[in-house]
């Protein structure tokens, strides 16, 4: 017989990403099926590869091996997993591209009939950890956001009849445009609508449209049929922009192979079926399914979707080591065992950089003779594998210039307890409250303001920043 070659070991650094993966999946509480058999005893994660060994002890993960889970035979068992580990999973591996998206209908007629918000609440609590949620049947998301633990989410309630509300993660998305409501039909309870956010995930870069929507009921087949279809087609067309990943929940009232889903799953062929509940994208699901309801008698459907980073254009990037010569430019470029947490380098030239950590923990930056500021734990795309070399200064070219001035983060008179994140030019994102305006604005001076939400949170009561640069 053929002797068996030994199988490759990965290198470490592709191990680490396979562990991300891993972990973000079980942090999801998601076990992904492959060919309809779910891994695992009782849906449990489990080491299935060496690129999935634990990471800590008493942890083991699956292997994701991207299912085809838009196959609509295709099955996938989801079970609720300890929210902490959502956090190791950023710790560990800082896998930021992944997005996690949700769709669930509260049935909120039978549970206000039957006094069971507390089951509601603690239901959607258990279903986290998810960055976007499309809630149908829901006539006060606002409480449903203070009440099921959803700290730091956004939201949108949209109108009233027949409605279905968004809410979003606002330390992991920013807005990109307010949000809004369009028609898209009419049954014997009313009107039907799509609601609507375009939003920016903050450490891919990638531009969100987020739609989400609740079905006219027995308008499956024929005219009326072809018509809802037609409507949420044009809806997710006259929204969406060139770049856009669109995710679009619902319960769409329609099961697959109906005029209507067989209309919007031509626009948007990707993602997970729950049923007559679906999350719909234009970008291919690496895991989902649905999940227990109950008090609802709607699933819980959940999907993990990867992001793409946007590029962040610089003509400078150079994909190689070489050092910068003497009396030339600084040599900004992406090379290999750098990573997405960062900060900034300045170099004796005064030129400011955005640059990685050496995959270190933040314990120093790929800044190659010039001053490294702090180094921050967030993600950020656009220095993801990036690494300055400043040119050496010629002698008697003068000393180096004095250090960048730093970002001003403070408590301040007049900031609330309600809030959200700023980011300052240099990547740094600080907590911030709002102006005592009721989420009106954030107290960020110079950067770029997130989603402001109605909690208060401790950690950003009073806080204020101004970013450098700005005189304050």
């Amino acid at each position: 017989p053929q002797p068996t070659s030994p199988r490759p070991r990965s290198r470490p650094s592709e191990r680490m990403a396979s562990m991300a993966r891993c972990l973000r999946i079980c942090a999801a509480g998601l076990v992904v099926a492959s060919h309809g058999e779910p891994h695992g005893s009782g849906g449990s994660c489990r080491r299935e590869d060496e690129g999935c060994g634990s990471a800590s002890s008493g942890l083991a993960m699956i292997q994701v091996n991207r299912p085809d889970v838009n196959r609509l035979s295709d099955t996938v068992a989801l079970r609720e997993q300890p929210p902490a580990l959502e956090q190791l999973a950023a710790d560990v591996a800082r896998d930021a591209t992944l997005t996690l998206v949700a769709s669930f209908n509260l049935y909120w007629w039978n549970v206000k009939q039957n006094s069971r918000w507390a089951d509601l609440y603690t239901r959607i609590r258990g279903a986290r950890p998810f960055d976007l949620i499309g809630f149908q049947e829901c006539e006060d998301v606002a409480s449903v956001v203070d009440k099921a633990g959803l700290a730091g989410f956004d939201y949108f309630q949209g109108p009233m009849e027949n409605p279905c509300p968004i809410a979003w993660n606002a330390a992991i998305f920013s807005r990109l445009e307010e949000p809004g409501s369009k028609w898209i039909g009419k049954d014997q309870w009313g009107d039907r609508w799509i609601t609507w956010i375009r939003l920016q995930h903050q450490a891919s870069g990638s531009a969100v449209l987020f739609v989400n929507t609740h079905g006219p009921t027995k308008q499956c087949v024929g005219e009326e049929g072809k018509a809802t279809g037609t409507n949420w087609v044009q809806g997710v067309r006259e929204l969406r922009k060139d770049g856009d990943a669109v995710f679009m929940t619902g319960d769409f009232n329609c099961w697959t192979g109906t005029e209507p889903i067989r209309a919007i799953r031509a626009e948007l062929p990707q993602g997970i079926d729950g049923g007559i509940d679906f999350i719909l994208s234009n970008l291919p699901a690496i895991s989902g399914g649905k999940q227990e309801g109950w008090p609802s008698d709607h699933p819980i459907v959940k999907g993990v979707f990867g992001l793409p980073a946007r590029d962040g254009g610089n003509p400078q990037i150079i994909d190689d080591a070489t050092p910068a010569p003497v009396g030339q430019a600084n040599h900004y470029r992406r090379m290999a065992g750098v990573g997405g947490w960062g900060g900034t380098c300045r170099c004796p030239d005064g030129q400011t950089y955005n640059v990685g950590d050496r995959h270190d923990g933040c314990g120093s930056l790929a800044c190659d003779g010039g001053i490294a500021g702090d180094c921050h734990r967030v993600v950020d795309a656009a220095r993801d594998g990036m690494a300055v070399t400043c040119a050496k200064v010629a002698p008697g070219s003068g000393a180096p210039p004095a250090p960048a001035p730093k970002n001003h983060y403070r408590k301040a008179a007049g900031v609330g307890g309600w809030g959200g994140w700023c980011t300052c030019p240099d990547g740094q994102r600080y907590n911030v409250g709002d102006n005592g305006d009721a989420c009106g604005s954030l107290a960020c001076e110079g950067g770029v303001s997130g989603g402001c939400a109605k909690e208060v949170e401790q950690s950003r009561e009073g806080m204020k920043v101004t970013c450098a640069g700005v005189s304050v």
